[in-house]
């Protein structure tokens, strides 16, 4: 069809002594298909020769069906009318030739097969393709984890795609190909099947650990395992679609899990499904901080004397500093409590009236155990002298009341001989 040994094309003739050298000239009495298709190579060259092909410009896919459909009024002609339009068109019309002259080539379902029977090579290769346009293609070979750059050379490449997918050059790493090569040049693409990630992935609490689970992805390839990330670390490969994970009570852990598909002997990974985060325990870290800082409050108030201030966090934060605190911090809050609580105690019987010697050392021994619980706090509460005053000014009310009560007592007692001593 065409001599791929120059870069012109001219119709050949049979007869003796026809003009023109015999390495220039194309036969179109029999089609070979090993020349069809290295002929095809050198539209190629041709074409890139002549500029009409951008380097890195977009690239169309087309699939054989959608070459079947498509109306042409170049489909019809022969392989001779078409190399004769195409060495005689420009512009425009000479790519549209050029396409229909490799489309039908390689769609032609008995070329290769007979290109391969003349000595055709072809060259197949398994993997994912990075970049593609009208210039070259890159892929990625995953039984080797390298690359191998091919040209490309035209701007509408033959693909094929029986799942439909909506392969594009802009989501083409988002599935597994096969490429096929001629010469070191892209004869065909083969899509077959989509990278996708895990389904509805989540993550909960399952005791000290999380547990991240997620569903198989709907597609025509099942995954041989999946990968699962903490942190954009990995952390395991697993068969199944959940995985525990120790929990650290510092730290908020991000998630993602990827899919893994077997393409030939190469594993793939897929893209990774939605992040997921560790919100429960973000939460809790919150309110440890939280509650370590009303803590601080609370440390800073008993140190300037300010039990009034102290009292008042004490309340309106006990839950949060019952269940969020640290062991030791927790501790000296429920002995600051139980101070509070104590003195409480003696203030009330001591306030109560009238004044008896059993509530003043009912409220002695309140305070009493209010100093005791104040000796197990820090220093820095000052907290020792507060119970120390309130035992003194309970003394003091002890004497003070037991004088009054000795004088009434002696009142009582004058009063009584009086009353003896008045005549009957």
């Amino acid at each position: 069809m065409l001599n791929f040994a120059t870069q012109s094309m001219h119709r050949f003739n049979n007869r003796p002594g026809s003009p023109g050298r015999k390495n220039s000239r194309v036969r179109f009495r029999t089609l070979s298909p090993l020349r069809g298709l290295c002929g095809l190579l050198v539209v190629v060259t041709l074409v890139l020769a002549s500029g009409l092909v951008c380097p890195a410009a977009a690239i169309e896919f087309i699939t054989r069906e959608a070459f079947n459909v498509e109306k042409s009024s170049y489909k019809a002609y022969p392989y001779r009318v078409l190399f004769e339009k195409f060495q005689n068109s420009t512009g425009a019309e000479k790519r549209q030739i050029r396409n229909v002259i490799i489309l039908k080539q390689v769609f032609d379902p008995e070329i290769r097969q007979r290109a391969i029977a003349a000595g055709a090579k072809f060259e197949t290769y398994y993997g994912v393709i990075k970049t593609i346009n009208r210039d070259s293609l890159r892929l990625w070979l995953p039984e080797s984890d390298t690359f191998k750059d091919f040209q490309v050379g035209i701007d509408r490449l033959p693909i094929e795609n029986k799942q439909e997918y909506p392969v594009q050059a802009a989501n083409i790493d988002a599935y597994a190909a096969v490429v096929h090569i001629l010469d070191n040049r892209v004869y065909k693409v083969e899509i077959s099947f989509a990278l996708q990630s895990p389904d509805t992935p989540q993550v909960s609490r399952r005791g000290n650990n999380n547990l991240v689970s997620w569903q198989p992805p709907q597609n025509v390839q099942a995954p041989s395992g999946y990968l699962v990330f903490v942190n954009d670390k990995l952390y395991k490969t697993v068969t199944g679609t959940s995985v525990e994970v120790p929990r650290s009570p510092d730290q908020a852990d991000e998630f993602f899990v990827k899919a893994l598909y077997t393409h030939r002997q190469g594993r793939i990974a897929s893209a990774a499904s939605p992040t997921l985060y560790d919100a429960a325990s973000a939460q809790e870290i919150k309110k440890r901080q939280q509650a370590g800082g009303v803590y601080q409050q609370i440390t800073t108030a008993l140190g300037r004397s300010d039990q009034a201030a102290a009292r008042k966090l004490l309340t309106d934060h006990q839950v949060l500093l019952s269940e969020f605190l640290g062991p030791e911090r927790k501790a000296l809050i429920l002995t600051t409590g139980a101070f509070f609580k104590a003195l409480d105690e003696g203030d009330r019987l001591t306030a109560l009236r009238p004044e008896s010697a059993t509530n003043l050392a009912a409220a002695r021994k309140a305070f009493q155990e209010a100093a005791e619980t104040a000796g197990r706090l820090p220093a820095e509460f000052n907290l020792t002298e507060v119970a120390g005053s309130r035992l003194n000014n309970t003394a003091a009310l002890t004497v003070q009341l037991t004088a009054r009560q000795q004088k009434q007592k002696a009142r009582d007692i004058l009063e009584q001989i009086a009353t003896d001593l008045k005549p009957g």
